[in-house]
């Protein structure tokens, strides 16, 4: 089920502001409207001509008002121009109704709002001063002699127009810059691929913020905590592959770049001097966020390196102090020192995301890591084991045979041969269980395969068949509580070193009678496996590596001891 539907019902922040934006430019348009209707007396001239474009105005806000009411209609680029439309009309209304004068003059803030908000600040910036100029054109011709031209008022008209519209741009060219901020930001945060690692994510996120700032290149110059050697990522324009490549820094070239210190960030534009334009050249504290006097060395020695682009430099700050710095650079002196600030944040966003694939990829690899013993240790209890098994048996046959054929006696030889074809048999049947059992094992290799019945039946079922097959006598005793799953990975480990315990005593022991027992208590789950044998023949010395090897993978721990009455006891605490 997806997490998110690819068209959802509810309104997108788009389409909601041009909902917005058409509506109130059909308020704007019923207003006028309504104005003229109200006042009889205005306007002095033109007056079917001035009804004539309003209603148009009108009609037309209309329209796109209920186009946007429409959940979905697409969106149009062009109504990203739809303001250029609202100026020509409102400068249309300032010529029919005398200019200067025209209380319609008012109407032009619209346009530079929806402009800054929609564009930015140069886009309402342009809208400001064409209309500006615009209404001055307008009002000049509109003046039908030389003393009817009401410059004091056409002046002021103009200056407040470009004032407040200076005010608006910026804030709308603010808003509209933290927007792009925070997508880029969001865009960052997406770009993280546990799966494709840490290098594709660095170097797609340099790529993104160099375009994103219009910059030439972008540098991640890292230090590595171990040796201190010097690292560098670098996105060039024209190159966005070259950022997925760490490359060695020379020692010279590493204290060029890294001459700063360590939580000071720096913005240099290329066109000023080190000393005397202090708005060319910033130093900034970030720890304080407070600026401070420039490094005049260090930054002289940075710019000789970038010369002639301007750059901005900021430090990376990890968990356990400095990891290096991030370096903009551009030669078209777009970067301005509020560039500072953004900067740190992707900082502060991309470290986190990169510390979780660390740790996403080492926990893949311990993951990896463990698998592998854990398949190392069923190849061995469930491949090794039994052909080390027939290996002896085959040894004990050879034995056999040659003893038959040194034998004179007919009688004894052929005593031999009937023995040798009942061990044959015997080994016959325990080489179909050896391939039972490695067929077992491959099957639970596939994925989604289970075994079935509860832990305490497949146990007593695998100890019956390895009676049956060796003679000796297995007893079962499960009462572990809770009871456990015969398909989680903890009843898996249990009972593979239960048959490899099994198996240590067919191979290494005289016994006839083993026991196993399963139990919980004090927190821990104890396994014991234990034979009869001859006192004197234990073996409280020896710990088997296997066992002990899967106990350890379990956080537990492995004790082989020798029994009074002959055998040995080998016994197991895991901790729950």
């Amino acid at each position: 089920m997806p997490l998110r539907a690819p068209t959802p019902a509810w309104p997108s922040t788009a389409a909601t502001e041009e909902r917005a934006v058409a509506g109130l430019r059909l308020l704007l348009a019923a207003a006028a409207l309504l104005v003229v209707y109200i006042d009889p007396t205005y306007p002095e001239r033109n007056v079917a001509a001035t009804y004539a474009v309003l209603s148009s105005y009108a009609a037309a806000s209309l329209l796109l008002y209920a186009r946007s009411l429409r959940s979905g209609a697409r969106r149009r680029r062009w109504l990203d121009a739809a303001h250029w439309a609202d100026i020509a009309c409102y400068l249309l209304l300032l010529a029919l109704t005398g200019g200067a004068s025209s209380l319609f003059f008012v109407l032009f803030f619209f346009p530079i709002l929806v402009a800054s908000f929609r564009a930015g600040f140069t886009a309402g910036m342009t809208a400001t001063v064409v209309s500006a100029a615009g209404a001055t054109i307008v009002g000049l011709l509109e003046a039908r002699g030389p003393g009817e031209v009401e410059l004091n008022r056409l002046v002021m008209r103009a200056v407040s127009l470009l004032v407040i519209g200076f005010v608006i741009s910026s804030r709308g060219g603010f808003e509209t810059l933290l927007r792009r901020r925070l997508a880029l930001l969001k865009e960052i945060g997406r770009l993280s691929n546990p799966r494709l690692g840490t290098d594709r994510t660095i170097a797609a996120s340099l790529e993104r913020l160099r375009e994103f700032c219009d910059a030439d290149d972008c540098l991640l110059v890292a230090t590595d905590a171990a040796t201190g050697a010097a690292r560098v990522r670098r996105a060039a324009r024209g190159d966005p592959e070259r950022a997925r490549h760490e490359h060695p820094l020379p020692p010279e070239l590493a204290r060029q770049l890294l001459a700063l210190a360590p939580d000071h960030a720096l913005v240099y534009r290329a066109s000023g001097r080190i000393s005397g334009l202090r708005r060319r050249v910033q130093q900034y504290d970030v720890a304080r966020g407070a600026p401070v006097p420039v490094d005049a060395a260090a930054c002289s020695a940075i710019a000789d390196w970038f010369a002639p682009a301007s750059f901005i430099t900021v430090p990376v700050l990890g968990r356990g102090g400095s990891i290096g710095r991030l370096y903009l650079a551009s030669s078209g002196g777009r970067l301005r020192a509020d560039d500072v600030e953004f900067l740190l944040h992707v900082v502060d966003c991309l470290l986190p995301l990169l510390e979780n694939i660390r740790l996403v990829d080492r926990l893949a690899a311990g993951a990896a890591a463990e698998e592998r013993q854990k398949i190392a240790r069923d190849v061995h209890d469930s491949v090794i084991q039994p052909y080390i098994g027939l290996e002896l048996g085959l040894a004990a046959l050879l034995r056999q045979a040659e003893a038959a054929g040194e034998t004179r006696d007919e009688d004894e030889r052929a005593e031999i041969l009937t023995s040798l074809h009942a061990r044959l048999r015997r080994l016959l049947e325990l080489t179909h269980g050896g391939v039972g059992e490695l067929r077992g094992f491959l099957s639970r290799l596939r994925a989604g395969e289970n075994r079935a019945g509860s832990f305490e039946s497949i146990v007593s079922s695998y100890t019956r068949r390895f009676t049956e097959l060796t003679g000796i006598t297995v007893q079962v005793e499960v009462s572990a509580a809770p009871e456990l799953d015969a398909n989680d990975r903890l009843s898996a480990e249990i009972f593979q070193l239960i048959a490899e315990a099994l198996s240590n005593v067919r191979r290494h022991s005289d016994g006839k009678l083993a026991t196993v027992r399963v139990s919980q208590s004090q927190g821990a789950l104890h396994v014991a496996i234990e034979n009869d044998g001859r006192p004197g023949h234990g073996a409280a010395q020896w710990t088997p590596r296997s066992i002990a090897d899967r106990a350890r993978s379990l956080q537990g721990w492995t004790t082989v001891t020798e029994r009074p009455e002959g055998g040995c006891l080998v016994a197991v605490e895991i901790p729950l």
